[in-house]
């Protein structure tokens, strides 16, 4: 894809008249690498299961491209404030994640300091909304 991506995302609903019915465990976006393989199934099925382990076995320490841009930098898990690694990857854990709470919002697991730029806003939200799933084959 070679275009803008603008507008807004929203995990689980868009509107109160088209409210999402079910339960989100996690969500993850990143950016892909220009000119390189896309991901593994390997990698997609562990960046599905366990994205915390897909962080640290795939993406720190690895290459990555910015998310305003075509450069390419080291990815650092546990990154500082504003920091490209932070921006190109989001990994949200929907309440199992560090700093997690319906006051602290969810938080971005690369850094779950972060509660300025990349944590998820839990708009039209109550705190019994946060709540603990249980699936089947993932622990």
């Amino acid at each position: 894809m070679d275009r803008s991506v603008i507008g807004n995302l929203t995990i689980g609903g868009r509107g109160s008249n088209r409210n999402f019915h079910g339960k989100v465990a996690s969500f993850v976006a990143t950016t892909l690498r220009i000119n390189q393989a896309m991901p593994t199934d390997a990698e997609i099925k562990l960046m599905i299961t366990d994205p915390k382990k897909w962080l640290s076995d795939y993406k720190d320490g690895n290459s990555f491209r910015v998310a305003y841009g075509q450069n390419e930098q080291t990815f650092i898990n546990g990154a500082t404030y504003q920091s490209n690694s932070v921006l190109a990857t989001q990994v949200w854990l929907m309440g199992d994640g560090a700093n997690d709470s319906y006051s602290n919002m969810i938080r971005n697991q690369v850094m779950s300091l972060d509660q300025n730029y990349t944590k998820l806003q839990l708009n039209s939200m109550v705190s019994n909304d946060i709540q603990n799933v249980s699936i089947s084959g993932l622990s």
